[in-house]
């Protein structure tokens, strides 16, 4: 895990820094130093593959929690620690929420401690990285669906799905107002037999049995249609397609 990981250390005193530095060799960490909070944004601004930032409480000028909100709202994907040895603890645990700080440790830091944390910390990062990922994609995939519906009901024709069982799996708006359906409940709420008379029925049950698309016409509501319709495979379950509108 270590392999990749760009740790920030940020502290006014060069010995704290050194200190880090030296503590964090061995684990295979690529560390960045800074002297300042403002120091450190520039670092950040340079190297935008920071993952882990650890920030000293009390520096001169701008404050520790001052500089992890900032590069909160500038890098909302760090995760943030805040290093200190500033006896009032109450104080520190009140300005954690301000910089959205994952850990406080304390100054002079226990080794494993620091280790754990900081091993945690980069657990955090990637996942809640895998999580904004997922919900990426889900929003990827909702935006397709959202287009998809779109297309469908913009067809000029009326589009009806069918599974196996012969419930409706889709039928746009347009299919509806052929088949009388218009305002009725959901359509996916509906059997093929609440849409279609019998002569649409048994057109269903042709295309299932022979596998080749088919053609009819049926009158309903006074008004007369014409049916088309080929088998519409999912997995190991066939459905039907049909596509309904008045004779040209």
């Amino acid at each position: 895990m270590a392999d990749g990981i760009k740790i920030l250390c940020v502290d006014d005193e060069k010995l704290v820094l050194r200190s880090l530095v030296r503590f964090f060799m061995d684990d295979g960490y690529e560390l960045f130093t800074a002297l300042s909070g403002e120091e450190g944004l520039q670092i950040l601004e340079d190297e935008p593959g920071i993952q882990i930032i650890i920030s000293d409480y009390r520096m001169p000028g701008m404050s520790g929690v001052e500089f992890l909100k900032m590069v909160c709202a500038r890098r909302p994907e760090t995760v943030r620690l805040v290093l200190s040895g500033f006896a009032d603890t109450a104080t520190i645990v009140d300005s954690i929420n301000d910089g959205h700080i994952y850990k406080f440790i304390p100054k002079p830091w226990e080794e494993d401690k620091l280790r754990n944390t900081v091993r945690a910390a980069i657990e955090k990062y990637f996942k809640s990285k895998e999580s904004s990922e997922i919900v990426k994609k889900l929003e990827e995939v909702k935006e397709k669906i959202l287009l998809f519906n779109a297309i469908m009901e913009s067809l000029p024709f009326g589009l009806l799905a069918v599974d196996s069982y012969g419930r409706v799996a889709f039928c746009n708006q347009q299919g509806k107002e052929l088949l009388g359906a218009a305002g009725s409940k959901k359509s996916t709420d509906l059997a093929a037999r609440d849409l279609l008379p019998a002569a649409g029925l048994d057109l269903i049950k042709k295309i299932s049995a022979t596998g080749q698309r088919q053609a009819g016409s049926f009158t309903i509501g006074g008004k007369e249609l014409c049916l088309h319709g080929s088998l519409l495979t999912k997995d190991d379950a066939p459905g039907t397609i049909l596509i309904i509108e008045p004779p040209q």
